[in-house]
């Protein structure tokens, strides 16, 4: 009898549950608190590496641009006799599209209520002009550095999935050349 693969990792997925309902029960028993230590640690990172996440966002720029403009821009991600299934229109449109979905769902309905909460040049908080100021301000999060983020992985995943032939999509598969040298 054959043996039936699953497609889910369960020495993955049953120990990230496990965290998730330990942290999420903690987090509604003690919300005062947690509240309190989300906030702390937030202002900490934001105050200590504001500088680092420009720096990091300029870097992947310089590198994606290297990556593209360099011989590793000719690299194909899979069979170089086959024609591709999408064109690079096609590609870049999915990209930004996962990009965007993943990022709106993330920050899209909360982000223009932060800048109005707390709204630059001088308006009043929760004024329209504040909220104006919020929808317009969120805006200009979206630049090269954002989608330089998301695009940066996906050369590496398929590099991994269609070249190297690995048929787990994680990251991890990527970094063990990092972490081990070689791929198995």
């Amino acid at each position: 009898m054959k043996k039936q693969v699953s497609i889910i990792d369960h020495n993955i997925f049953l120990p990230s549950l496990i965290i998730i309902i330990i942290v999420s029960t903690l987090f509604s028993l003690y919300t005062v608190q947690s509240m309190e230590l989300l906030e702390t640690v937030f202002n900490s990172i934001v105050t200590s590496f504001k500088w680092g996440y420009l720096w990091y966002a300029l870097l992947i720029i310089i590198a994606a641009l290297y990556m593209s403009f360099s011989k590793y821009g000719n690299v194909v991600l899979g069979d170089p006799s086959e024609k591709p299934r999408f064109t690079l229109f096609e590609y870049a449109s999915i990209l930004i599209a996962m990009g965007v979905g993943a990022t709106l769902m993330r920050t899209g309905l909360v982000q223009w209520s932060e800048v109005a909460i707390d709204p630059p040049f001088g308006l009043e908080a929760g004024s329209a002009e504040a909220i104006l100021a919020g929808n317009s301000y969120s805006m200009f999060l979206w630049s090269f550095q954002t989608f330089a983020v998301f695009v940066m992985v996906a050369p590496a995943m398929g590099y991994i999935l269609h070249v190297r032939k690995k048929s787990k999509m994680r990251i991890s598969e990527v970094c063990r050349v990092i972490f081990w040298g070689s791929f198995y």
